[in-house]
Formats: structure tokens, sequence, C-alpha cells
């Protein structure tokens, strides 16, 4: 979006660009349903993470998503080995 008057371009993601791309991904095992507070976190770290010589892109999304879930059962297990 171009805001005309502060001369500025908006590119906007939301929640629902990051919950729908996990379930469209091309390959079907990797494939998840997030939760909205899992793809609020994973925009907070493309936004840390932003390279803006890259920019965010879906190939960007993928991957963050990617890394987010290796992540995410990474701490499950942790856990589950130390309640054990």
């Amino acid at each position: 979006m171009v805001d005309e008057e502060k001369g500025e371009l908006h590119i906007i993601w939301d929640v629902n660009d990051i919950r729908n791309y996990a379930t469209m991904c091309l390959e079907p095992e990797t494939c998840q349903e997030l939760s909205h507070e899992d793809a609020l976190n994973i925009l907070h770290e493309l936004d840390r993470e932003h390279d803006s010589s890259r920019g965010i892109t879906w190939k960007v999304v993928e991957s963050k998503i990617r890394e987010y879930l290796r992540n995410k059962e990474t701490e499950l297990q942790r856990a589950v080995n130390y309640g054990s």
C-alpha cells in the first residue's frame, strides 16, 4: 500500500498469510496448521531478521515457518525428555 500523503510504501503480512501458507505448502508431510500465536511469533521473527536486500518473499516465509517448527519440535522434545 502506498501512502501518498507520507510518500511511503507499506507491505503488510498478517497471521492469515502465514497460517494459510503453512497449510498449503508443496510438501504434504511438512504442512502444518499453525495457531494464531505461532503465526504471530513467526511474523515477529520475520520482522526482527528482515534483510532489506532480500525482502520478505514466500520463500523467506517458508524458510522461517520450517525453522520455527523445527525449533518448536526441539523444545517439545526437550520438555518430554526432561519430564521423563
